[in-house]
């Protein structure tokens, strides 16, 4: 008799690693398909991490890079997702779903997006605050040299005076409430 297979349990496998599900079914080449890009991934950032955790971690804090992380998310969930699904309906194929599978499914979707979601916001405030204190450049980036706010004066001539003294920069107030927030970066 031929063997029954769980959709639920290929499904689960695929939730836990893309393409795990298929493999279990016996579906080689799709299973491949799903863990091939998600293990190169997983493998890039190992060896990155594995070289110089420093740089890593520095590199995370640039602007571009955390947009590239935000769609490197949505595309993992999207591909974790289609995994999910596709290794409940090869499972499956020809019978009917039942309800507690389709249940079962739709939960392990929810934690998929869920996870995705968290890591998303995460990225997306991370982008936020780096380029709200450095601006679009991020951090590292080579502060562009100040103008000159002295007057070029040839040797033995005398600058004359203005009307106008120049201001001097001044502390900015403390906020209503008599606090003042301090940003303390160190090493």
């Amino acid at each position: 008799p031929p063997q029954r297979r769980s959709a639920t349990l290929a499904a689960t496998l695929s939730f836990v690693v893309p393409g795990l599900g298929q493999l279990a079914l016996g579906s080689v080449r799709r299973g491949l398909l799903y863990l091939l890009p998600v293990a190169a991934v997983v493998a890039f950032v190992a060896a990155v991490a594995a070289a110089d955790q420093v740089r890593l971690l520095a590199s995370l804090l640039r602007p571009d890079v955390l947009v590239g992380v935000f769609i490197l998310n949505l595309c993992l969930f999207a591909w974790r997702g289609l995994a999910i699904v596709d290794a409940w309906r090869t499972a499956a194929a020809g019978r009917a779903r039942g309800a507690l599978a389709t249940v079962v499914v739709a939960a392990l979707l929810l934690v998929t997006a869920a996870t995705h979601v968290v890591i998303g916001a995460t990225a997306y405030l991370a982008y936020d605050a780096v380029t709200a204190i450095t601006g679009d450049e991020g951090f590292g980036a080579i502060p562009a040299a100040a103008p000159n706010s002295m007057p070029e004066v040839s040797p033995g001539a005398t600058p004359t005076p203005t009307a106008v003294p120049t201001p001097s920069p001044t502390p900015p107030p403390p906020l209503a409430d008599g606090r003042l927030v301090i940003l303390l970066i160190g090493a």
